[in-house]
């Protein structure tokens, strides 16, 4: 019996495989064990990479249900400056877009989710 914890598993199938290596030299694999990793909230919002970005930043995010879907980027008195996605993405599927930080002054920003009833903010650092 073995157990193996991982953490920050995107969303969909994954499949694992366990090598036993033994004291002669010899390894054996064992069949693929899949595990489907389901959504627990209705949106998820990814942390961007790199934070802070001085060039493009990447962000992923999902939604439970398949509903219009839309990502601002807004400043810090509140003004949207730009609609990074909009559009209906699949249900329990990981999306993954762009920010083109290097259009952007320095200064800290906030990304806004709005999916269906369903808001997730989280904030983007820029840096020149």
């Amino acid at each position: 019996s073995y157990t193996y914890e991982v953490d920050c598993l995107s969303i969909g199938t994954h499949q694992f495989r366990l090598r036993q290596e033994d004291l002669g030299g010899g390894a054996t694999l064992t069949d693929p064990a899949y595990v489907e990793v389901r959504m627990q909230d209705a949106a998820r919002l990814g942390t961007p990479a790199p934070n802070p970005a001085s060039t493009d930043a990447t962000l992923s995010f999902s939604v439970k249900e398949q509903a219009e879907t839309t990502i601002g980027l807004y400043n810090t008195l509140g003004q949207r400056v730009a609609i990074v996605y909009r559009g209906t993405p699949p249900a329990q599927e990981e999306q993954t877009v762009r920010i083109e930080a290097s259009k952007r002054p320095s200064g800290t920003y906030f990304r806004r989710l709005r999916s269906g009833s369903q808001t997730r903010t989280q904030r983007l650092t820029i840096v020149r």
